[in-house]
């Protein structure tokens, strides 16, 4: 039987692996232990293919099938400059909500890239409706890579029928086909119950740069096989998100390509869910409060995740905003202090210049009343550096504790607004290293 350290051993190798056919990139050091469990969610199947489309050597299309009456729920980038696919996508699922496949390809964006990249998105798409015996309409698509190059249609509708031929894989293979600049995989699930029958939630995600979602490259898919109509999962879907996707940020840039698509096989016969609510992070109580509560934390492990591998990571911060007047001047204010180059580069060289975090809570033009505001560090705040309206003088032996704390490789900060009332809110995000830099650059080489 094999122990711990040999378990977590080879999850890293593996991890180191997985890295090499993205240019080199090292695993994340907050990259969690990979699952090997076969995780599966009845009436939607996963299946991946190597395609050679910008890799080599290793699955770069996964073609996700749905039963017969799934129903689906997605949102998309806010970004005026959207990819093919997802226009593609938005308009399909807009008009019909039963969606029966999701394709979805990495190394290639296929946006801003012309007439030729809508051929290239039709060619895929109406050969994989066509091999499928589903409507055009039921197919939708993703796509994420190198912004401007289109994708090789053909290459995609060439290898489909393989891709069909073979069974269904795991999620953690799934999740591995669809990372560019990823360091590791990223799966989230919970085994829940509505009214005590059992329910199933998998999701995946891919992201490490261009993460500042506004709805992140960011591509993601929340599976389970709970019976839901489309609007109240549309409902749980947005308002999980402003909780999890949207309460991150690596590098201030929202993709072309965002997308997160819910979807919902309905296999599992349980009483129906009547009402989606989340006023003031307190769900509401009702016979699904369990697949509300699993529904939402797959949704944030999947988001810290993606921060937890923010491209050359080298430190896992969170912001923590308190007694705001509202959710949204919470999140706003943990945004654009995760945002910031300078106080992202100070904390990767253990400074903690309070300072620059003043300033990314200043840029945002929000009203604050800085005689009550406190900026502090550590997991409870035990570090004041700022309150009253005054900087926090400091003995030799705090600011030694306060160096100590910005070192380590997890960093809280606590934001104290005593504005109002609102329960604090956690946004995610990492430092910014030299290795950041060379990753981006060395991207499309």
């Amino acid at each position: 039987m094999q122990n711990n350290s040999q378990k977590n051993s080879q999850a890293h190798a593996s991890q180191a692996h997985a890295s090499q056919a993205h240019g080199g990139i090292k695993p994340s050091p907050f990259a969690p232990p990979l699952t090997t469990k076969a995780l599966q969610v009845p009436g939607i199947e996963a299946r991946t293919a190597a395609c050679g489309l910008r890799y080599s050597d290793r699955d770069d299309l996964l073609l996700l099938s749905f039963a017969k009456g799934s129903v689906c729920a997605a949102l998309f980038t806010q970004s005026t400059a959207p990819a093919a696919p997802v226009i593609w996508s938005k308009q399909a699922i807009a008009k019909n909500p039963n969606a029966r496949a999701m394709l979805i390809n990495a190394g290639q964006a296929n946006a801003l890239s012309g007439s030729e990249g809508t051929r290239a998105m039709e060619i895929s798409r109406d050969a994989l409706a066509k091999i499928s015996g589903i409507s055009k309409n039921e197919v939708l698509l993703a796509s994420t890579g190198v912004i401007g190059e289109p994708l090789n249609g053909e290459k995609i509708a060439y290898i489909l029928p393989k891709m069909l031929a073979k069974k269904p894989c795991d999620w953690l293979t799934a999740a591995r086909a669809i990372t560019t600049t990823d360091s590791f995989p990223k799966v989230a699930a919970a085994n829940t119950d509505i009214n005590g029958t059992p329910i199933q939630i998998v999701g995946i995600a891919k992201g490490s740069g261009m993460i500042a979602p506004n709805m992140a490259t960011m591509i993601a898919c929340i599976a389970t096989d709970a019976k839901i109509n489309p609007k109240l999962l549309q409902q749980l879907l947005s308002e999980s998100n402003e909780q999890a996707f949207n309460a991150i940020s690596i590098d201030s840039d929202t993709s072309t390509n965002d997308t997160l698509l819910a979807v919902a096989s309905g296999k599992q016969k349980h009483t129906p869910i009547t009402s989606i609510d989340f006023h003031n992070n307190h769900l509401q109580k009702s016979h699904a409060q369990n697949f509300i509560n699993s529904f939402y934390k797959v949704m944030q492990s999947l988001a810290k995740q993606i921060a937890m591998d923010g491209e050359g990571i080298s430190k896992f911060i969170t912001v923590r905003t308190k007694n705001a007047q509202n959710k949204e001047q919470a999140r706003t204010i943990g945004l654009s202090i995760l945002s910031s180059p300078l106080v992202k580069i100070a904390l990767a060289y253990n400074d903690p210049n309070w300072g620059r975090i003043a300033m990314a809570i200043g840029k945002t033009k929000l009203h604050i009343n800085w005689q009550k505001v406190t900026i502090a560090f550590g997991e409870s705040g035990e570090h004041v550096v700022f309150a009253n309206g005054e900087p926090t003088k400091m003995n030799t032996r705090e600011e030694t504790q306060l160096k100590k704390t910005v070192a380590k490789p997890r960093i809280t900060i606590l934001i104290d607004l005593q504005e109002g009332k609102a329960h604090p809110v956690d946004t995610w995000g990492c430092d910014l290293t030299h290795e950041n830099l060379r990753i981006n650059g060395d991207y499309r080489s």
